[in-house]
């Protein structure tokens, strides 16, 4: 059995109003529990701020790259 996993473009209109959307059921399914410990809040309340700061890349660098390889060499 095989899957096909295929890309879908999303515009930055389309990608807010789906955004909001999955908010507002949250906080609409969130009522209706009990509250919320202080640390979730505060690290719920921190997510617009880190939403404009770039992440770290995962990615190696081509210089991280060479290195792997000369180490593998190596090793052989």
């Amino acid at each position: 059995m095989s899957s096909i996993v295929s890309r879908i473009e999303i515009d930055e209109t389309h990608c807010q109003a789906i955004l909001q959307e999955i908010g507002e059921r949250l906080r609409i399914e969130l009522k209706n529990n009990p509250p919320m410990p202080p640390r979730l809040l505060r690290l719920i309340a921190r997510l617009p701020e880190l939403d404009h700061h770039a992440s770290p890349s995962i990615v190696p660098s081509l210089g991280d790259a060479d290195c792997v390889v000369e180490e593998f060499a190596d090793a052989i």
